[in-house]
C-alpha cells in the first residue's frame, strides 16, 4: 500500500491548477463552465436553457475524454443530452450540488445519489442500445463525470482516481453511493490540509466544491504515478 504525505496533497493540488491557471483556454477549464452555468440556471427547463445545458455539457464531457472514437456519444448531437439535463433540473435534487463529503452521506443525500444515478444510466442506456444495440450497463466513468460536471458532488471515477482510491487504499476504486463514507473518511483526516488549499482557488468566481478538490487530488496523484503510461488507455464508456 502506497502511503500519502502532507507534501504529496499539497503538490498535487497546486500542481493541476496552476495547469489551467496559467493556460486561459485549458480543456479541463470545461468542468468550471460546465459546472457555473449549470448552477446559474438551477431548475430552468425553458427551451433555450435546456438546449444551452445540453451543449455545456456535451462538450465538457469531450474535453474530458468521453467522446473518443470508441464511444457511443460520438455518433450523436449535443442534444441527445435533453433527456438527462431535464431530469437533473428538477429541484429534488438541488441537495447534491456543492455538498461537502459529510453532508453526502447523510441518509436524504445517498437516496438522491442513488437515484439520479440509476435514472442516468437508464437514459444514456437507452441512447447507447439506439447507437450499438449493446447489452452492456453504462460506466461508472460516465455517470460520475457528469455528476461531477453539474453538481460538483463525486469524483470522476476515471482511470486515475481508480487507481489512486486502490492503490493508496482510500477506497473502493467502483463507484457506489455507499463508499462515500471512505472518501468522507479521508477527508476528514487531511481537512485542514485539502481546506487549506481550496482556499488558494479562485477560478472565474467560482468557488471549488470540496468534492471537486478531492477529484483533482485523485487525478493528478494517479497521473503522476502513471510514469510508464500504462493507464493512459481510454476511460470505459
Amino acid at each position: 500500500m502506497k502511503v500519502l504525505t502532507e507534501q504529496r496533497i499539497r503538490g498535487s493540488i497546486q500542481n493541476f491548477y496552476s495547469s489551467i491557471k496559467n493556460d486561459e483556454n485549458a480543456r479541463y477549464k470545461s468542468w468550471e463552465y460546465c459546472y457555473k452555468i449549470f448552477g446559474e440556471k438551477q431548475n430552468k427547463i425553458d427551451p433555450e436553457t435546456i438546449d444551452l445545458l445540453c451543449l455545456h455539457l456535451g462538450f465538457y464531457l469531450a474535453s474530458w475524454g468521453m467522446y473518443r472514437g470508441s464511444s457511443f456519444l460520438l455518433q450523436k448531437d449535443y442534444k441527445i443530452h435533453k433527456d438527462a439535463v431535464l431530469e437533473m433540473q428538477k429541484e429534488k435534487y438541488n441537495i447534491l450540488r456543492s455538498a461537502t463529503p459529510d453532508q453526502l452521506i447523510s441518509k436524504d443525500s445517498l437516496k438522491t445519489i442513488e437515484e439520479l444515478h440509476e435514472k442516468l444510466q437508464q437514459i444514456y442506456l437507452s441512447i447507447k442500445k439506439s447507437v450499438t444495440d449493446s447489452k452492456t450497463s453504462i460506466t461508472d466513468t460516465l455517470i460520475t463525470k457528469i455528476l461531477m460536471g453539474v453538481y460538483g458532488c463525486v469524483p470522476a471515477y476515471d482511470r486515475y482516481v481508480k487507481y489512486t482510491l486502490k492503490e493508496y487504499d482510500i477506497g473502493h476504486p467502483s463507484f457506489c453511493s455507499s463508499r462515500l463514507k471512505e472518501l468522507n473518511e479521508f477527508y476528514m483526516k487531511w481537512k485542514s490540509v485539502i481546506d487549506d488549499e481550496n482556499q488558494k482557488i479562485n477560478s472565474n468566481g467560482i468557488k471549488y466544491p470540496t468534492m471537486k478538490i478531492l477529484d483533482i487530488l485523485l487525478w493528478q496523484i494517479g497521473f503522476d504515478d502513471d510514469i510508464e503510461g500504462s493507464l493512459k488507455t481510454s476511460d470505459e464508456i
